[in-house]
């Protein structure tokens, strides 16, 4: 199943953040996303987040548009008006062993 909706946590109806979301004509949720952990021994852990295909709050949110690598394709297996039908998504990932050189800095 796809995850809830996300609020930015506005409680009140007029604060610093929700005025700026509204005067930037900003959604005050994020896009549906899952958190994912991935690990194995031998190999650094990966913490990523994985959007969806689909979603319009994928383009822009207060946080600005998702990254495309991170938006995912999903197969849809029930009504397809209803983006929150049951989807399925395969994800491949790419752990970095935890003996391999940490990745070169610029230079400052």
């Amino acid at each position: 199943m796809m995850p809830g909706l996300e609020t930015l946590g506005f409680k009140q109806d007029h604060s610093p953040l929700t005025d700026l979301t509204k005067a930037l004509e900003l959604p005050g949720m994020r896009p549906l996303h899952i958190h994912a952990i991935v690990s194995v021994d031998g190999c650094l852990p990966l913490t990523t987040q994985i959007y969806f295909d689909g979603d319009p709050l994928v383009s822009g949110t207060i946080e600005g548009p998702v990254p495309a690598a991170a938006v995912k394709s999903t197969e849809l297996h029930d009504d397809p008006v209803d983006y929150q039908a049951r989807r399925t998504l395969t994800c491949d990932y790419v752990l970095r062993p935890a003996t391999s050189p940490a990745p070169a800095r610029p230079a400052a």
